[in-house]
């Protein structure tokens, strides 16, 4: 009857629900088992399986025959077992890498130590050896001689030059030798070629009636004396105009690689200047790098100076180690690499990252990032060259100068309102900002007096020119920025 037709369809219809369902879920079941069979190749193809290829191979094979959830679990757990070993394989290789790099570096300063034995064995036979007294056969030349302190190189007397009329320091190597006299030669050649506000100027290289050099006197000290830590705007400051020479120095292909405090000298009212150059190396003359990637000094030295097979030849990047290096002991009043012997130290250059600078001075947070990229292990991780490292520290500049000249505007500070409206001024200008630049080289003006005023209106002049006819800011206009900027400064002060 039409009641049982009735039932048989609603069972025919509870049937096909129950086949449509059955399929869904096996059609849900085979894309889930391709997409963990996906999965499970792109966590294999990941694993830097050297020396387990057999291993890898037998897995692929094993992932294409997979037909159910317990073979994926099976597999999962195989590619787990064998990172096990390969992470362990690397844990092994690590240590014996680490274990390889301290006997290097002791077998290293063994060395050191020996030569420093022979050294002083041949001394007497050798060697001519200097006093620190002022040599008689320089008395003609200059009067007043006074010592005022000693590198690694040369004794160092403040002079007055009879010839010139100017206060001058004299450096006179402690020893000569056929060796020591190469180098002085390589030191005449590569100071002699650099000529910035911000590097100590070389005025003679004589080697008669001695080997000395006579140098522009700084008489502010150095970094090395000055307490830290100091203030995070300061600092950048400082490590600014430290780039603005050394960008002098890379553009002739010269590269410091022993930057550190003790080099890097201060002038009465500030100004910051990089001394002893003798130990740079030059890209162009590369039979000298055999020489000088052996002498550095060890606190502020850099991966590759340390382990060159690992990290590569010295660059410029060198010096941007060592900058990042200052900069974090400038901001913190730590060094970044501390520790208790030679051993130590020189490890944690070559293995240990720092803390970030603002875990240590809240203050320098906007820098971390910046002293970091300095201070990474491969120089490719680095800056690559000064003119980043400096367009970074411009952006960091412009913020702090900016609220600085606000707030001093506010409290009616003339004085910090003139500094920081120059400096605002020199970090657009070095930036090729034009527009910026003119905003504050009018707004210098108003400081200015007398043939400044009338300098500042020359340089307005020559940016407008250069904005209308869209040129760049030329190393002429930008040193003229530079030196009146500094000399309404020194007038405001």
């Amino acid at each position: 009857n039409e009641y049982e037709i009735k039932e048989v369809e609603r069972k025919i219809d509870e049937l096909k629900r129950k086949i449509d369902e059955r399929k869904r879920i096996k059609a849900e079941q085979e894309k889930q088992l391709i997409q963990q069979k996906e999965e499970l190749h792109k966590n294999l193809y990941l694993l830097n399986a050297e020396g387990f290829e057999s291993d890898t191979k037998q897995l692929k094979i094993g992932l294409d025959s997979i037909k159910n959830e317990y073979e994926i679990k099976e597999v999962e757990r195989k590619i787990d077992e064998l990172k096990r070993k390969i992470d362990e394989r690397k844990r092994i290789k690590a240590e014996q890498e680490k274990q390889l790099e301290q006997e290097k570096l002791k077998q290293q300063q063994e060395r050191i130590k020996a030569d420093e034995s022979e050294k002083e064995k041949s001394k007497k036979q050798d060697y001519a050896p200097f006093p620190r007294t002022f040599p008689d056969g320089l008395n003609k030349y200059y009067s007043n001689a006074e010592f005022i302190g000693e590198g690694g190189f040369a004794f160092v007397f403040k002079a007055m030059s009879n010839e010139d009329k100017r206060l001058v320091a004299i450096k006179i190597p402690k020893e000569m030798n056929e060796k020591m006299d190469d180098l002085f030669l390589r030191e005449i050649r590569i100071w002699g070629e650099l000529d910035h506000k911000n590097i100590v100027k070389l005025y003679k290289a004589k080697t008669y009636p001695c080997h000395y050099l006579e140098i522009e006197y700084v008489g502010g000290g150095s970094l090395e004396n000055i307490k830290k830590p100091i203030n995070t705007e300061k600092a950048s400051k400082l490590i600014n105009d430290l780039l603005e020479g050394l960008s002098e120095a890379h553009s002739k292909n010269i590269y410091h690689l022993d930057l550190k405090p003790d080099n890097i000298l201060l002038t009465s009212d500030g100004e910051l200047k990089i001394t002893d150059w003798g130990l740079s190396k030059i890209a162009k003359h590369p039979t000298s790098a055999g020489v000088i990637g052996a002498v550095h000094t060890p606190m502020y030295s850099v991966p590759e100076l340390i382990s060159p097979k690992r990290f590569g030849k010295t660059d410029n990047r060198t010096d941007i180690f060592q900058i990042g290096t200052i900069f974090y002991e400038l901001v913190t009043g730590v060094h970044p690499f501390d520790g208790d012997s030679f051993d130590e130290i020189m490890m944690n250059i070559l293995e240990e990252t720092p803390k970030k600078p603002s875990e240590i001075n809240s203050d320098a947070k906007k820098l971390d990032a910046l002293i970091m990229k300095c201070l990474e292990k491969k120089k490719e991780d680095r800056y690559q060259n000064v003119s980043e490292l400096q367009k970074n520290l411009a952006e960091y500049l412009k913020i702090e100068y900016n609220k600085s000249l606000s707030e001093s505007k506010l409290k009616g500070d003339l004085k910090r309102s003139c500094s920081y409206c120059g400096e605002l001024l020199k970090v657009y200008a070095s930036q090729n900002d034009i527009e910026n630049a003119l905003t504050y080289a009018i707004d210098l003006k108003n400081y200015a007096e007398g043939e400044y005023k009338k300098e500042m209106e020359n340089i307005i002049e020559q940016l407008k020119y250069k904005m209308k006819e869209e040129m760049a800011i030329d190393d002429k206009l930008l040193q003229q920025i530079n030196i009146i900027a500094h000399q309404i400064k020194m007038r405001r002060g």
